[in-house]
C-alpha cells in the first residue's frame, strides 16, 4: 500500500512514537523541507501523516529519547542549511493533537483553509499566507510562492494574480509586479519579462503594453527608444515605424527637419546629389526644362544663355550665331558672312556675286553693276578692271571687252566700240588704236582696218575712208600715196579678147594670155597672189568670142618672148568650172589691173 508523505522523501525512520506499543514512522522529505510522522495500527496500515517543517532538505532522520522523557525522539539532518533540527515528542494520550495543515478548533482537528496553512501538527489556529503567498488548498503545512509573471499583494491569497499587460515580474513570491520601463513593453498578461521596444518604434511611457510606431518624418534606429527622432534636413521619411530616413534623391531636396515628403528641385535648377537641402541654380550657359531634374544641361549650338536658373536656353537672332554648346552669350556674324535665321550655329559665307560689309548682318548684297566677286565670304566687291565690265547684279566674274570694243576706265558696266577710224583687234582692251595710214575704217566696233584698194590711197592715220589716186599715178594696196605707171600694158593678145567681150573655152584646158609690158620688165611683174580667178555671172548681153587657141594642159606658167615683146601666162582652168563663168584677174606690181571674161563649157 502507498502512503503520503511529504516531498521527495529520502530517508525513513522507525519507532513508537505515540507509545501505543505499534510501530510508527517518520520520513525526511528534502522537496518540502519538513517530516512526515504517520502512526502504525500494526495492521499495516499508518494514519494521516502530520508534517513537521525542520530546515532546508533533510536528507537524514534518527530516532533516540532526547529529552530523557521517556518518549521517542527526531532528529533530521538538513543538507541546504547546515543543520540539524531535533523535533521533541510532546504526544500525550490524554490531549487533541491535530496533525500539520490542521488545527484544534477545540472541538476537532480542521483543515487549514484555502489562503491559510498549519506547519506543524499540534496546531490550534491556522497561519494566513504572507503577501507573495497563496494556497489554493485547504490542510496545507506551507503557502505556494507567486511564480513569476504573477503577484499576491494581500495576506491569506487563495490564489496569485497574473501581471496585467504594461508589468511583468521576473521574480517568485512578489507581492507586486514591475511596470515596464520607458522604451519597453509587456503585451501579454502574466508576463516575466518586459520586451524592448524594436527599430521603428518607441515608447516615453512606464508600464506600456505596446510601442509607438514613429512617426511620419521621424525614426527609431536603436531598440528600448524613449523617444522618436526628427529626420534631419536633406532625408525625409513618408512611412510610419521607420528605423531610419530617406536621403533625399537627385533631383530633389528637403529643407527642414522631420519632413514626410522630398520636394523636387523647380524647372531652372537642379539638384545632381543625394540628401540636399537646396537645389543649385542652372549656370549660364545652361538649362533645366523639367521639374525634379538631376543635371543641367548645355545650351545646344544656336542657342546660349546669359543667366542662372534658366528653363530653357535663347536662341541666336538673326545675324547672329551660337557655335558651340553651353555658351552664354551669341556672336555677331563677322563681315562677308550673314545670318537670316534665328537659332544659328554658324553663319553663311557671302556667295560669289555678293558681299557683306558690316558685323551682324542678316542678309548678303549683290555687288552692283560694274563690280563682281569671284569669292565666298567676302567684304566688298571689286571694280571691274579697265579693259572688261559687269552688265548685271551680283556677277561673280568680269567680262573682258570684245574684239572691236574697249574699256579705258575701271568699274564699267558696258564697253565702247572702236571709233571709225579705230580698230581694236584683241579682247580686253583699254584703249582703242587709230587705223595706221594706208588702211582706213568707215564703221564704229571694228577689230580691223582696211587695207586701201589698189589705186587708192590713205596718206594719215585714222582715217574714216580711202582716196582714189589721180589719172596717170597708181597705188598697191595698203598705199600711203600713189606713185607713177610702171608698166605701159598693151593686151590682151588673142586668143583673148579683152572686156567686155566673154572669152567661151572648155572647162579644163589651158589658155594662153599673151600682153605686152613695152620691154622686157622680167618674171616679177605680177603682185602678190595674182594671177588670179573669180565666179561672176554670167550674162547674155556682152558678145561672145571663142577661144581659138589652147594649149596642152599643165601647171599655170610665165613666160617672156623677147622676139615678139610679150609675155605669155599659161593659165590652167579647172573641169569643175564647166557650166560657170569667171573673171581672170591680172595685177602687177605696179598696182595695175587688167581683167579678162570667161564663160566655160
Amino acid at each position: 500500500a502507498d502512503f503520503a508523505v511529504g516531498t521527495n522523501p529520502l530517508a525513513v525512520a522507525l519507532g513508537d512514537f505515540d507509545g501505543d506499543g505499534k510501530l510508527d514512522l517518520a520520513t525526511a522529505n528534502p522537496g518540502s523541507d519538513n517530516v512526515s510522522v504517520r502512526l502504525g495500527d500494526d495492521a499495516g496500515n499508518f494514519g494521516t501523516a502530520t508534517d513537521f517543517v525542520v530546515g532546508d532538505s533533510p536528507d537524514a532522520v534518527a530516532v533516540g529519547d532526547f529529552n530523557a522523557d521517556g518518549k521517542l525522539d527526531l532528529v533530521v539532518a538538513n543538507a541546504d542549511s547546515n543543520d540539524v533540527s531535533v523535533l521533541l515528542n510532546t504526544y500525550t494520550t490524554e490531549a487533541l493533537t491535530c496533525a500539520a495543515g490542521q488545527y484544534d478548533d477545540g472541538n476537532s482537528c480542521v483543515p487549514a483553509a484555502p489562503g491559510y496553512y498549519v506547519p506543524n501538527a499540534g496546531a490550534t489556529t491556522q497561519t494566513p499566507c504572507a503577501a507573495g503567498t497563496y494556497q489554493p488548498n485547504s490542510g496545507a503545512t506551507s503557502c505556494l510562492a507567486a511564480a513569476a509573471g504573477n503577484y499576491v499583494d494581500v495576506t491569506a491569497a487563495a490564489a496569485q494574480i497574473a501581471c496585467a499587460a504594461g508589468t511583468y515580474q521576473p521574480d517568485t513570491g512578489a507581492s507586486s509586479c514591475i511596470a515596464a520601463a520607458a522604451g519597453n513593453y509587456v503585451d501579454t498578461s502574466g508576463a516575466s519579462t518586459q520586451t524592448a521596444c524594436g527599430v521603428g518604434t518607441y515608447q516615453p511611457n512606464t508600464g506600456a503594453s505596446n510601442c509607438l510606431l514613429a512617426a511620419a518624418g521621424n525614426y527609431v534606429d536603436t531598440t528600448m527608444a524613449i523617444i522618436q527622432t526628427a529626420c534631419a534636413v536633406g532625408t525625409y521619411q513618408p512611412n510610419t515605424g521607420a528605423s531610419s530616413c530617406l536621403a533625399a534623391s537627385p533631383g530633389n531636396f528637403v529643407n527642414a527637419t522631420a519632413a514626410m515628403a522630398q520636394t523636387a528641385c523647380a524647372p531652372g535648377s537642379f539638384q545632381s546629389n543625394s540628401g540636399a537641402t537646396s537645389c543649385n541654380q542652372a549656370t549660364p550657359g545652361n538649362f533645366v526644362a523639367a521639374s525634379g531634374s538631376a543635371n543641367q544641361t548645355a545650351c545646344s549650338a544656336g542657342t546660349y544663355q546669359p543667366n542662372n536658373g534658366a528653363s530653357s536656353c535663347l536662341a541666336a537672332s538673326t545675324g547672329s550665331f551660337v557655335a558651340t554648346t553651353g555658351a552664354t552669350a551669341q556672336a555677331l556674324c563677322p563681315v562677308g558672312t550673314y545670318q537670316s535665321n534665328i537659332g544659328a550655329a554658324s553663319c553663311t559665307q557671302a556667295a560669289p556675286g555678293n558681299f557683306v560689309s558690316v558685323t551682324g548682318a542678316l542678309a548678303q548684297t549683290a555687288c552692283s553693276a560694274g563690280t563682281y566677286q569671284p569669292s565666298a565670304g567676302q567684304s566688298s566687291c571689286l571694280a571691274a578692271a579697265a579693259g572688261s565690265f559687269v552688265a548685271l547684279t551680283g556677277a561673280s566674274t568680269q567680262t573682258a571687252c570684245p574684239a572691236g570694243k574697249y574699256q579705258p576706265n575701271s568699274g564699267a558696266n558696258s564697253c565702247t566700240s572702236a571709233s571709225a577710224g579705230y580698230f581694236v583687234n584683241q579682247i580686253g582692251a583699254s584703249t582703242q588704236t587709230a587705223c595706221p595710214a594706208g588702211s582706213y575704217q568707215s564703221n564704229t566696233g571694228a577689230s580691223s582696218c582696211t587695207l586701201a584698194s589698189s589705186g587708192f590711197y590713205v596718206p594719215l592715220p585714222a582715217a574714216l575712208a580711202q582716196l582714189a589716186c589721180l589719172s596717170g599715178t597708181t597705188s598697191l594696196v595698203g598705199a600711203t600715196a600713189c606713185t607713177a605707171l610702171q608698166y605701159n600694158f598693151v593686151g590682151f593678145f588673142q586668143p583673148v579678147d579683152n572686156a567686155p567681150t566673154v572669152n567661151t573655152v572648155n572647162a579644163g584646158q589651158a589658155i594662153p594670155v599673151k600682153f605686152s609690158l613695152t620691154g622686157n620688165q622680167g618674171l616679177n611683174i605680177f603682185a602678190a597672189g595674182y594671177p588670179a580667178s573669180q565666179p561672176i555671172a554670167c550674162s547674155s548681153g556682152n558678145g561672145i568670142s571663142p577661144i581659138e587657141e589652147t594649149v596642152t594642159a599643165g601647171a599655170s606658167s610665165l613666160t617672156y618672148d623677147a622676139t615678139t615683146d610679150r609675155y605669155h601666162y599659161v593659165w590652167k582652168t579647172d573641169k569643175a568650172w564647166k557650166g560657170t563663168c569667171r573673171k581672170l584677174i591680172v595685177r602687177l606690181k605696179d598696182g595695175t589691173t587688167r581683167e579678162a571674161l570667161f564663160q566655160f563649157k
